[in-house]
């Protein structure tokens, strides 16, 4: 999937040219653009928010507290014409900030957010129940939840793709708007965020044209590999980390819902008369049913009183004077005022139907039946859904990972999204971070690839990123990024021999020696390193060097003499691998792909002594 902004490759070169860089920030002010040119700026972008700091020279046209909470664009040139888009949002609601003296420079700054510090945020939606939407279906934004719930929080623009999934029953108006959309990503392992031109950027494994990660740029740290057209330089140093595993185990529960044909949804039983299967309901001349404000009616089942939480297709109550009707009544004149969000006097709850009557006639009015008719919705089960790795052989160490499902359209779906979790979660990967040239067109989850000194070629993908100014120029800009590594990654010791002995060796444990004598040692060296990306092939040897006392005596001992072993997460491949090798003795031992199983630890025992 591709996240970057586009440019022309003749920006990308004019990059290059330090001094052909132009920076300025448009504001919309009382109907009127504003294009300011800052002196220095720096930019944070987190994993779900951005944020701006711009400082300017004042002349005089500026003070504290303009331009608040007006919205906002920065845009880049290389030329001071062609502009791309950076960044949008608003100026935070303190707007600019001044600092001056009587004889000293008067300056002036502001921090421009994007939509995630703006009141949509806030915005509670009304109570409401969704039911046979899509997750996401651009074409047809009026089914889509995603579209509906970025509508409340009004957000019209959206960089999305379809996510064909039925959700059949969602309630909402407990959480803010921006709580529900963080729910329906964590249902879809989705990444979440206002891109550069202030569209909300919602992209799933699970859209319908998903296609994984590629590479869109190269960070370079090793001098002696040629820089490609899309590809910079690292400044400085790379400062790698490793990330421990994040999930082993991911939880989540959805619900299962019935939806059943349509039926009599509610009945009226006041003053119930079982003989004649009547209430009574009384309604004066001139007044209205309930009296004063709304009837709500419960849905439930007439004869067993199972209460249905959620019903669709409410057929809105015929008035008559015989049982063929919904509302039966007799004298007066009896009308409906308003129904289920017909008038803004009622609206249509989760579970209920709102409804205002009203007697329009010079005679009491007598309602003997009040019932309405749905397709109700019935909580079949709540199914918990769990996937594992099923290296962790004990049930302590799973480092645990719940999920909501509140959004999720069934158990297999839900299934997929935690097992991506897991499979994502288990390994363990580096975490670099390190400086480049300006990249104003870099955007979180974009795909890249990191050349390390040495020439190893890492896939990565930029976690968050920060652009800042290092002095008073342009030509100083700086962009720094975190990248995650996207492969499993193996730390393994890998000793050096310094001036003919091994630096640091760790004696087998055996019987004890004869006293005064020194003690075996084994030394492993592996010709292509410890270090291999999983995925990929390769082959290296591996050798075994025996020392006593600061002597080297490999040379004493046959290939027999020494036992290849090894350990992994698969204990049955352990001990196929084991037998396989058990007889085969040799001081050196080839290893592919083949031989290895996720973290995988190869051990050489030697079996006696040294020939005298």
């Amino acid at each position: 999937m591709r996240y970057a902004i586009p440019m022309q490759q003749s920006m990308v070169e004019a990059l290059k040219d330090r001094n052909a860089r132009y920076l300025k920030v448009s504001i919309i002010h009382e109907g009127s653009q504003v294009d300011i040119f800052p002196l220095n700026f720096q930019c944070s972008a987190g994993t779900d928010f951005q944020k701006w700091t711009i400082t300017l020279k004042n002349r005089g046209e500026y003070v504290e507290g303009l331009f608040a909470g007006v919205s906002t664009v920065v845009l880049f040139s290389h030329d001071g014409e062609s502009w791309i888009q950076m960044f949008t949002g608003y100026v935070s609601p303190q707007g600019m900030s001044r600092t001056f003296g009587f004889v000293t420079d008067d300056v002036v700054s502001m921090e421009l957010v994007d939509l995630t510090r703006s009141k949509g945020v806030k915005r509670y939606p009304s109570k409401a129940v969704y039911a046979g939407l899509k997750v996401c279906d651009p074409s047809d934004p009026d089914n889509s939840i995603l579209h509906r719930l970025a509508s409340q929080m009004g957000i019209s623009a959206l960089d999305v793709s379809a996510i064909p999934y039925v959700k059949d029953i969602v309630e909402l108006g407990d959480n803010t708007v921006w709580n529900e959309l963080k729910l329906l990503r964590d249902s879809y392992a989705a990444a979440m965020y206002f891109d550069h031109l202030g569209r909300l950027r919602f992209r799933s494994f699970l859209d319908a044209d998903w296609t994984g990660w590629e590479s869109e740029w190269t960070f370079v740290a090793d001098p002696s590999v040629e820089m490609g057209e899309k590809a910079s330089g690292v400044l400085g140093k790379i400062k790698p980390s490793y990330n421990e595993v994040s999930c082993t185990r991911a939880t989540g529960e959805v619900d299962v819902y019935g939806h059943r044909s349509t039926r009599t949804i509610f009945r009226d039983t006041t003053e119930w008369n079982a003989d004649l299967g009547q209430c009574h309901i009384e309604i004066a001349p001139g007044a209205t049913y309930p009296g004063t404000g709304v009837a709500s009616l419960k849905y439930q089942d007439p004869d067993t009183g199972e209460e249905y939480p959620y019903a669709t297709d409410v057929q809105t109550p015929g008035i008559g004077q015989n049982d063929l009707f919904d509302i039966a009544y007799s004298g007066g004149d009896l009308e409906l005022v308003s129904f289920n969000g017909s008038t803004p006097d009622t609206t249509q709850e989760p579970g209920a139907s709102q409804i205002i009557l009203r007697n329009a006639g010079s005679q009491t009015c007598i309602v003997t039946k009040l019932t309405i008719r749905g397709k109700p919705f019935v909580l079949e089960a709540t199914q918990e859904v769990q996937e594992t790795d099923a290296s962790v052989t004990d049930a302590t160490d799973h480092v645990d990972v719940e999920v909501d499902g509140k959004y999720a359209a069934s158990a297999v779906q839900l299934d997929m999204t935690l097992a991506r979790l897991v499979a994502k979660g288990k390994i363990r990967t580096r975490h670099f971070e390190l400086q480049s040239t300006f990249l104003p067109q870099v955007q979180r989850g974009m795909g890249c690839t990191l050349v390390m000194p040495g020439g190893e070629h890492i896939d990565c993908e930029i976690a968050t990123y920060a652009h800042k100014v290092v002095g008073n120029t342009l030509a100083t800009a700086r962009t720094d990024v975190v990248l995650d590594e996207i492969t499993g990654f193996i730390p393994v010791y890998n000793p050096n021999i310094v001036n003919g002995r091994p630096g640091t060796v760790v004696p087998k444990k055996g019987e004890p020696g004869d006293p005064g004598e020194d003690a075996y040692q084994i030394q492993i060296l592996s010709e292509q390193g410890t270090t291999f990306r999983m995925g990929q092939q390769f082959t290296t040897t591996m050798r075994a060097r025996v020392w006593q006392g600061g002597e080297e005596i490999t040379d004493l001992f046959s290939d027999s003499d020494f036992r290849w072993t090894r350990t992994s997460s698969d204990e049955h491949a352990d001990e196929v691998w084991n037998s396989a090798h058990y007889s085969t003795g040799s001081r050196s031992l080839v290893i592919t792909q083949q031989d290895v199983v996720g973290r995988s630890n190869f051990f050489c025992e030697l079996l006696r002594e040294r020939s005298s």
